[in-house]
């Protein structure tokens, strides 16, 4: 009895040795990205501004570069010009991205250095591919490596992923979480990115979206959506119901033209996604006009209430609908490609400890959305399109829920444009009702268990090392 005692000791204390080193190597380990962020170029590296983007995937690296200390240092000649160029190296310089040093990666560069409004940053994206015949071109004979594909190819990562404080300017991590970014609960969504590329041929963080409300405002149209850099493109069954409503609301004209009185609007138009609810004010809808008929604004000119804006949603297609990244504004996101899973949270207001994980089998520590197990695709048949071979989707679901606003945040200034049209009636369907009329294959995500069982990712605890130890001293206590 003695000898097993011993022999249950000395498990135990291997294991507690093992699980303190693996977080040590996890949370305290050399990580470049702690060092440096963004873009860097050259020998010593030169940090350069540079901003992430969803609207694409590669590099855009301009002919002339500022660094941070506002220095220009100048992209080597590129020789023949493509779409893309592949390069494990700028001309016989090295290029790094968050301290890692790049190899194997592709870049694109405007091919005239004197046009007007160049900018003078680096542009690093945060889409992939999934279609790679998209890129098969004349001028694009090799393939397109996009900036994550590079990382994990290099094995810099251990899944297609990244983490981000939207619209900050240097704050990503690839591969890594960091959960002293945000506060509250990290909501988990399905990503549907397989199913989606833009204009381009890049596939966006894509999130299923549920609908829109405001005030004398609702439409349920459920449907994949791109998060974009700006751009907001909406098909007809909910184009139509905001444009209406800002013409009702606002004195909108048929042209999508008003005043830019719009811009200091105190209403939100609020965005449900798999049942949660994240909210946009009205005036984002809309930009200063520079039509040649409106002579009150020009590029040079700052809105006013004098000031004609014009609606900037664009009325698309399903195939390249979208959302700017606007919508999520002070929330700290968190995308799994690989896993196939989308996370956000509100971003700390309080200074909190770094705390760094690694990303590997799905976004560690989410809690899954409200509807997130009935968020699921249908789609019928290929056909053709102006792209090529593309899947035209049929069907989505989600249990019938009320956009109430109130729900989650609460009373606030804003509350009267809701509360003529909002209701805090309880979902009235527990289960998804299909209404596909045609018969379809069910494309469910790839992500596992819906629980928060790989919130543990790479981050070991001792909190069953413990209960082993428990049960087994009571035993021998018996004994």
């Amino acid at each position: 009895m003695q000898t097993a005692f011993l022999f249950l000791v000395a498990v135990v204390a291997a294991n507690l040795n093992v699980a303190n080193s693996r977080r040590f190597s996890l949370l305290e380990r050399d990580d470049p990205q702690e060092k440096s962020k963004g873009f860097s170029f050259g020998s010593p590296p030169k940090s350069i501004l540079s901003y992430p983007s969803f609207d694409t995937g590669v590099l855009y690296i301009p002919p002339v570069m500022l660094t941070t200390n506002f220095e220009n240092v100048t992209l080597p000649p590129l020789g023949q010009r493509f779409d893309y160029f592949n390069s494990s190296q700028l001309g016989n310089q090295t290029a790094w991205l968050n301290g890692y040093k790049l190899s194997n990666f592709s870049f694109t560069s405007p091919p005239y250095p004197d046009s007007l409004f160049q900018p003078h940053y680096v542009t690093y994206g945060l889409s992939i591919i999934s279609d790679e015949s998209l890129f098969e071109t004349f001028s694009q004979p090799n393939p397109v490596i996009t900036v994550i594909d590079s990382l994990y190819g290099s094995g810099y990562i251990e899944s297609r992923s990244f983490s981000y404080v939207v619209n900050s300017t240097d704050d990503v991590l690839f591969g890594e979480i960091d959960h002293g970014k945000y506060e509250g609960p990290l909501k988990k969504f399905k990503s549907y990115h397989p199913w989606s590329e833009d204009e381009q041929g890049f596939s966006h963080p894509t999130i299923l979206l549920d609908g829109i409300a405001g005030k004398n405002l609702s439409a349920y149209y459920p449907i994949p959506m791109e998060i974009t850099d700006g751009r907001w493109q909406l098909p007809d069954e909910l184009y139509y119901p905001l444009f209406d409503h800002f013409q009702r609301t606002y004195g909108m004209d048929d042209d999508g033209m008003l005043s830019c009185s719009v811009l200091n609007s105190t209403e939100y138009i609020s965005f449900y996604f798999s049942g949660e609810e994240y909210r946009v004010q009205a005036g984002s809808f809309f930009g200063l006009s520079i039509s040649p008929n409106d002579t009150s604004s020009s590029f040079d000119t700052v809105p006013n209430e004098n000031s004609t804006c014009g609606f900037v949603v664009g009325q698309i297609d399903e195939f390249t609908t979208g959302i700017s990244a606007e919508l999520f504004l002070g929330q700290y996101l968190v995308v799994d490609y690989d896993n196939m899973e989308i996370a956000i949270a509100p971003t700390a207001t309080k200074s909190k400890p770094q705390t760094i994980e690694i990303i590997s089998t799905g976004i560690p520590s989410a809690t899954p959305a409200k509807y997130f197990t009935y968020s699921e695709v249908y789609y019928s048949c290929s056909t053709p399109d102006l792209v090529g071979e593309r899947e035209v989707y049929s069907t989505w679901y989600h249990p019938s829920y009320s956009f109430y606003t109130g729900e989650r945040y609460g009373p606030s200034a804003t509350e009267s444009f809701y509360s003529t049209q909002t209701s805090s009636a309880p979902v009235t369907s527990a289960e998804p009702t299909s209404t596909n009329t045609g018969e379809s294959t069910n494309h469910s995500t790839k992500t596992g268990s819906s629980s928060s069982s790989k919130a543990a990712g790479n981050i070991q605890t001792t909190g069953g090392i413990f209960a082993f130890v428990t049960f087994f001293l009571s035993a021998l206590m018996i004994l």
